[in-house]
């Protein structure tokens, strides 16, 4: 051998997995997963809902190129930069969940697209659901309301593991969560739309629902503004998911947990901000509302949660409500349960100001019913009268 090596070019030779995919990959998609799977001889995809990131999230069934079953597999895919933050984010949950947070197996980065591969090789039994998934089929007999109860029993107990210790930083809780009065007339318009509800006028009975709600406008105008000045205040702050909705939690059959998805993981997180964001994703996206009679269900639902004066204050455990209400219902007194020992604040202010910014995102999103987001204008109206007494 001599000293002349020449350096490589071009890109390493290999055999292309073969891949099926209910949907359609883009070209460049396509790429970023053969390398991603490289040494599989057939990859099986199937979509999983992303969060705010963005991203492209697949479920993979792999075979090597003998035909044996490898452990699933998640892909992510995205720009460069968001699979470089996903991987420092996946990086700090790991080091603290350990096996609640897939291995890393393989990255691939192209000009302007990139992918991480993370193995979920602890699988005990198949098959994996996300949260959502098991949300949705859930029927609210008892017999699942005490398998619900299981679940809610590993699932924080992976977040306590995550959130505590805390500390408690100053923050205007407002601006933290991106309140600006530039997007107010957007939220008062699609609320106004929504309830076919005239923003000059300023309460309404609304006779099916048994409810007279303040038009939101009373808060984004008038509460918001001087709100958004007000000098910052302690709250519980720490290591945080970020972005953690039903897609993202996933469960083997003997309920072992995974988080996935770090993009937004970081150590300066509002540590109440993923539980309201889950909070909101269980009533506006996991609950099914086929009719009107669901609607109103949830909408007497969400008139009791929003009466709580403080998160120490137990919701009542049994309530008259139809068991696809109330299997969303015990889910929140749950988490709410939790979250009254993550704050340091035993009010429920600091839950209200997130869990308002979600409800507000949820009535645009494009994924939920119009049943769903009606739901979520009723929420957004009830926090506004809530947070504008103080």
């Amino acid at each position: 051998m001599t000293g002349d090596t020449q350096p490589l070019t071009g890109r390493p030779h290999y055999d292309a997995p073969s891949i099926t995919s209910p949907t359609a990959l883009a070209p460049g998609e396509r790429q970023i997963l053969e390398r991603l799977c490289q040494g599989s001889k057939s990859v099986s995809l199937e979509p999983l809902r992303g969060g705010y990131s963005g991203s492209r999230l697949f479920l993979l069934d792999r075979k090597d190129r003998e035909g044996h079953v490898l452990a699933k597999g998640v892909a992510k895919i995205d720009s460069p930069e968001k699979i470089t933050r996903e991987r420092r984010g996946h990086l700090l949950a790991k080091d603290i969940l350990g096996p609640n947070v897939p291995e890393v197996i393989a990255f691939a980065y192209e000009e302007d697209l990139a992918g991480v591969l993370l193995s979920l090789a602890g699988i005990r039994r198949p098959p994996l659901r996300t949260l959502q998934s098991v949300m949705t089929s859930l029927d609210g007999s008892p017999e699942t309301l005490a398998e619900l109860e299981e679940i809610w029993d590993e699932v924080l107990g992976v977040l306590a593991s995550l959130y505590f210790p805390g500390r408690e930083e100053r923050l205007n809780l407002y601006s933290h969560n991106t309140f600006q009065e530039k997007y107010s007339q957007r939220t008062i318009d699609r609320f106004s739309t929504l309830l076919s509800w005239p923003a000059s006028r300023e309460s309404l009975l609304f006779q099916e629902w048994g409810l007279t709600l303040k038009h939101p406008r009373l808060f984004y105008e008038g509460v918001l503004p001087p709100a958004l000045k007000r000098p910052p205040w302690y709250v519980a702050c720490g290591v945080a998911h970020g972005d953690l909705n039903g897609a993202n939690i996933l469960l083997d059959k003997v309920k072992n947990v995974w988080l996935i998805d770090f993009f937004h993981t970081h150590e300066n997180h509002h540590l109440l901000q993923d539980l309201t964001k889950l909070e909101n994703d269980l009533k506006f996206l996991m609950t099914p509302l086929p009719s009107d009679e669901d609607l109103k269900a949830l909408v007497r639902m969400e008139g009791l949660v929003q009466e709580q004066n403080s998160l120490t204050e137990p919701l009542p455990e049994v309530v008259a409500l139809p068991s696809r209400i109330l299997k969303t219902y015990n889910s929140i007194r749950r988490l709410r349960e939790f979250a009254s020992q993550v704050t340091v604040d035993p009010g429920i202010g600091n839950y209200r100001i997130p869990l308002l910014r979600y409800a507000a995102h949820t009535m645009g999103f494009e994924e939920c019913t119009l049943l769903q987001k009606k739901a979520a204008a009723v929420s957004v109206a009830l926090l506004c009268e809530k947070l504008s007494r103080g």
